[in-house]
């Protein structure tokens, strides 16, 4: 989360970035999550988004695009902390 107007939601094949004001927000999607299940996230300092996958990928977003994508775990990471 860059500010406090902005934020991102993830899921079954859902990456999403939202931002806006009072009850007035928009999103992007990204399509590097079409065919995943995202569980956890987690903001780095710079900004980017790490996430969690269910087959145990570490991804790390810069807004709605892939930077990278990283082998973690052989199962679920539900959670990430940095």
């Amino acid at each position: 989360m860059k500010d406090d107007s902005t934020f991102t939601t993830v899921g079954r094949k859902h990456y999403k970035c939202w931002s806006g004001k009072g009850a007035s927000f928009s999103s992007q999607k990204s399509s590097a999550a079409s065919n995943l299940i995202l569980t956890s996230i987690e903001y780095a300092p710079n900004g980017d988004s790490v996430v969690g996958a269910s087959d145990g990928k570490l991804m790390v977003f810069a807004g709605t695009s892939l930077k990278k994508s990283l082998e973690g775990h052989t199962q679920c990471i539900d959670s990430v902390a940095i």
